[in-house]
């Protein structure tokens, strides 16, 4: 299938009818919220589309992530047409350094792996009915309300410790901050942190889809305050405030598979996979 540059804001309405197509299909967007953050904001190449006359199937989103490329197909066509083409044009862009592509659909990561991508990390959707049980008490620590303009610089210690090294998670600044802070969904009131003797040791961070979908954003635990269950309360925090406050009847996160002992506490809390993302590193 040929295979074309996607440029912005010419193709934005086929990019938006495969985008589109994909969700009716599959129930849920194809691109992760960072991608379509970038693709609301942006102008000239966006990646690239799989196009069978006049018609649209693929579309490869290009962007980039702290001097990586990483690349999400979302296609209204079958893999097979439309996949190996967007992969040889993503392997031709690259410049020898391996694309971080992310795809939705299983038989399309197939496909990738098939044209020479390399399956480098899973990410699972877990998710359960609310409202769930109440946290417990977990020693000396309090889960208390985040205070906006008080508590940014806690909850940045508390991120970048717990997340340090993770490809999308780590060194956070107070910038990084206030961009997820100005999108339409942040609630401040969405946020709390708890403290142990005056250090901050954890946070949890929540926001609402439509549809009575509330999802936990972040769920952060410092290293020194791991193994105590209090990842298990602020969870259970997070559904409460979800559940009582925002009338949300879902609730859901997203778990990196490798973190068995993540899955494992959530699988406890009741909640089933529905969903993976899944990353091939290409070229």
């Amino acid at each position: 299938m040929p295979i074309r540059p996607a440029v912005l804001p010419d193709d934005r309405a086929a990019i938006d009818a495969v985008l589109q197509a994909a969700a009716a299909r599959d129930g849920f967007p194809p691109l992760s919220e960072e991608a379509a953050v970038a693709l609301g904001g942006g102008e000239g190449r966006a990646g690239w589309l799989a196009v069978a006359g006049e018609e649209v199937r693929g579309f490869a989103h290009l962007r980039h992530h702290r001097g990586d490329r990483v690349v999400e197909l979302a296609l209204s066509g079958t893999p097979g047409e439309t996949v190996p083409g967007l992969v040889e044009a993503v392997a031709a862009g690259s410049a020898g350094a391996p694309t971080r592509v992310w795809v939705t659909d299983p038989g399309a990561a197939s496909v990738v792996e098939m044209a020479g991508g390399v399956p480098s990390r899973s990410l699972v959707r877990l998710q359960r009915a609310l409202p769930a049980e109440p946290p417990e008490p977990v020693g000396e620590a309090r889960i208390v309300p985040f205070r906006r303009g008080v508590d940014e610089g806690a909850y940045l210690v508390v991120a970048n410790d717990a997340f340090a090294g993770h490809p999308e998670s780590s060194a956070w600044t107070r910038a990084t901050f206030e961009e997820r802070a100005a999108r339409p969904w942040f609630d401040p009131l969405g946020i709390a942190l708890a403290w142990r003797r005056g250090v901050p040791v954890g946070a949890v961070w929540t926001k609402v889809h439509a549809g009575g979908v509330g999802e936990i954003y972040s769920i952060a635990v410092r290293p020194r305050a791991a193994g105590r269950g209090l990842g298990r309360s602020l969870v259970l925090a997070g559904f409460a405030d979800l559940s009582a406050r925002r009338g949300a009847a879902t609730g859901m996160l997203w778990a990196d598979e490798a973190n068995a002992a993540a899955v494992r506490l959530y699988r406890r809390l009741g909640m089933e996979a529905v969903r993976r993302r899944i990353e091939l590193l290409v070229g």
